[in-house]
């Protein structure tokens, strides 16, 4: 019988082929989704509302910083080191996350019997009479696993004349209450309704201040 024999090419290209469906059949670990939750909650709380639609507060444009842009949840990892989790995603973009979350949280936090909140639209702003209009500029949102987390905003109120009534900076701190992931985006839930207070109380005391005049 005559001995089969392989060339080096050969071996070599077999084993490229071996390696390739090695990575062809493997697993890789599943991703997981998260969204950031509002006091609103899962479900609709029920409260008063007045038949008309008192003060009119639109929120929007809610920016974030550019290492933030992206579906895989940012963490730090030391002082100069930035961490991109892989299969820790966000269910949809974070700034419209962000956005949603903060207009939930002001429309729990503000008296609906005296204001309105809703989502700045450029396409529909000459046909709603808005009477204040909030506009956030997240800094820096990030945090360490089981860690503290870090929310930086600078964000404005303008009036009906569209000029800066109120401009102020927020920042805040929280910490994890376990190494999860859920944990961790529950702290940065907290950290966004902290923001939202502040622009609450913020609110609530300029619309006092203008009705007092």
């Amino acid at each position: 019988m005559t001995p089969i024999r392989f060339s080096r090419l050969g071996i070599f290209t077999f084993c490229l082929i071996a390696v390739a469906l090695s990575g062809c059949f493997g697993t890789s670990p599943p991703s997981h989704f998260y969204a950031l939750s509002s006091l609103r909650g899962p479900e609709p709380i029920p409260h008063t509302t007045s038949t008309g639609l008192g003060t009119i507060v639109a929120v929007g444009p809610l920016s974030i910083p550019d290492y933030l842009n992206r579906p895989e949840i940012i963490t730090r990892s030391g002082r100069n080191e930035m961490r991109v989790n892989e299969f820790q995603r966000w269910a949809g973009a974070l700034d419209g996350n962000l956005l949603r979350t903060v207009i939930d949280d002001l429309s729990m936090l503000l008296p609906p019997d005296r204001f309105s909140v809703i989502q700045w639209l450029p396409s529909v702003q000459g046909d709603v009479p808005i009477t204040y209009r909030v506009m956030v500029d997240i800094v820096r949102f990030d945090a360490t696993p089981g860690g503290t987390v870090f929310l930086e905003a600078d964000w404005t109120i303008r009036g009906k004349d569209k000029a800066i009534a109120l401009a102020k900076k927020s920042s805040i701190s929280g910490t994890a209450g376990g190494a999860e992931f859920t944990d961790l985006v529950a702290a940065m839930s907290k950290a966004v309704e902290d923001l939202s207070r502040e622009i609450a109380a913020g609110m609530t005391s300029l619309d006092q201040k203008t009705a007092g005049k």
